[in-house]
C-alpha cells in the first residue's frame, strides 16, 4: 500500500517493494498531492498486475556504459575511467 508524506513544501509518496522476504521502499518527490496520489496509484496497479517495479527494463550492457559516464567518469582518476571504458565492448559482447 502506498503512503503520501507531506513534507515542508511538497509531499513524497512510498510504495512497499517485497520480494524475496526483503521489505524495500521505492520514493519520489512530488509539488501536490493529487500528483504524488496519482504515482502512487499507477505503482500499486503495476505491482498487482505482477510488474516487478524493481527491474530495469533496459540490459545490463546499456546499464553498465550509462553508469560509466554518469557515474564514474568524475569519480574516479583518467587512467581508471579508461579502463572502465574499455570494458564496455567487452560487456556489449
Amino acid at each position: 500500500m502506498a503512503t503520501i508524506i507531506k513534507e515542508d513544501h511538497s509531499y513524497r509518496a512510498e510504495i512497499s517493494n517485497y520480494k524475496h522476504g526483503v521489505n524495500k521502499r521505492i520514493t519520489k518527490t512530488f509539488k501536490t498531492k493529487a500528483e504524488a496520489k496519482r504515482w502512487a496509484m499507477q505503482h500499486e496497479i503495476s505491482k498487482d498486475n505482477g510488474i516487478d517495479l524493481a527491474r530495469r527494463q533496459d540490459s545490463f550492457s546499456s546499464f553498465y556504459e550509462n553508469w560509466v559516464y554518469i557515474v564514474k567518469k568524475n569519480d574516479v582518476r583518467p587512467s581508471t575511467f579508461v579502463n572502465y571504458t574499455r570494458t564496455i565492448p567487452v560487456v556489449k559482447k
